[in-house]
């Protein structure tokens, strides 16, 4: 049903009520239009990426470092509207997140409360990071029992292939060049390698800023072999 009426015959606590609401929608059109705006941009950055690994080299490293990183995240359940608010407006969150140095954010809690749809959530809603356009957020989700999920040479991988993968320079794969050289495939299971790689990358004026989130840390074992 639509109503017709002229404003000088509305109340003006009417007109009031009227009014907030629709200022209220232009401003989620705006927020709406500007998360447009950044996912266009960042998605086309990543096809732009693609064209920058033709050296085989590359190619067989990013074979090597792959993983279903994303399957693993996206085996959660997205959050239910109103839940996580506490922590995205958490003030120690907030102001790790906020900060311009580096640092370590833990959050516990006991099994099935919710910790892995929050971390989801983190990443698919872009909470990490004030600078969306220019950090890049690699993410891994431990899982005690499977053998690509149980392992800090696992996650390292995942983060170094995320890392590499969303660099427009293509910079940043070449600093793993030297290591792949001697130590071919054995590299994804050399932890003090990959370690002194992401390091290296961290250093990298290429890199911008990187926010690393680890789920599930407590199910990651020792693994018998890794360097």
């Amino acid at each position: 049903m639509v109503v017709v009426a002229s404003p000088e015959r509305i109340p003006r606590r009417a007109l009031e009520r009227i009014e907030a609401p629709i200022s209220q929608l232009r401003e989620i059109q705006e927020s709406s239009a500007i998360l447009k705006e950044i996912r266009q941009v960042l998605d086309e950055t990543q096809r732009q990426t693609q064209g920058n690994y033709e050296d085989k080299a590359e190619k067989d490293l990013l074979h090597d470092l792959a993983s279903d990183y994303e399957g693993y995240k996206l085996f959660n359940r997205l959050r239910v509207q109103g839940t996580c608010e506490w922590f995205f407006n958490d003030e120690k969150f907030r102001k790790w997140r906020d900060s311009n140095t580096s640092g370590l954010l833990w959050l516990s809690a006991g099994p099935g409360c919710g910790k892995s749809i929050l971390s989801r959530a983190l990443i698919d809603e872009r909470r990490l990071s004030l600078n969306v356009t220019t950090s890049t957020v690699c993410h891994f989700f431990f899982k005690d029992g499977y053998e690509d999920r149980m392992y800090s040479v696992n996650a390292l991988c995942a983060v170094l292939h995320q890392l590499f993968t969303h660099d427009p320079s293509g910079a940043l794969i070449k600093l793993a060049l030297p290591a792949q050289k001697n130590y071919g495939k054995s590299l994804i299971r050399n932890l003090s390698e990959l370690w002194n790689i992401l390091l290296d990358c961290a250093k990298s004026p290429h890199a911008g800023e990187i926010v690393c989130i680890f789920d599930a840390l407590d199910e990651c074992e020792q693994q018998a072999g890794c360097n």
